[in-house]
């Protein structure tokens, strides 16, 4: 099964398809930070971050698994 690691703490019921396929993981009440981020990714084969998470060759190297960086932008329109 795909292991897929959230970057940041946000309201999950736009992952309930994805948490019933896949292993998901989420933060709990605060968001990763890097270094968190930078241990864990190694055993991950997605990556769902926000805009400002910063996805660089240093986390890229770290991740032998990594097939996928999805990025996340919430836009509001008022």
């Amino acid at each position: 099964m795909a292991k897929i690691l959230v970057t940041y703490d946000m309201f999950r019921e736009g992952f309930t398809e994805l948490e019933s396929n896949y292993d998901v993981t989420f933060p709990e009440g605060r968001d990763f930070t890097y270094e968190e981020v930078l241990e864990m990714i190694p055993e991950y084969d997605v990556l769902c971050s926000m805009f400002d998470f910063p996805v660089n060759k240093e986390l890229v190297d770290h991740a032998p698994n990594l097939k996928l960086v999805a990025t996340t932008r919430w836009v509001i329109i008022i």
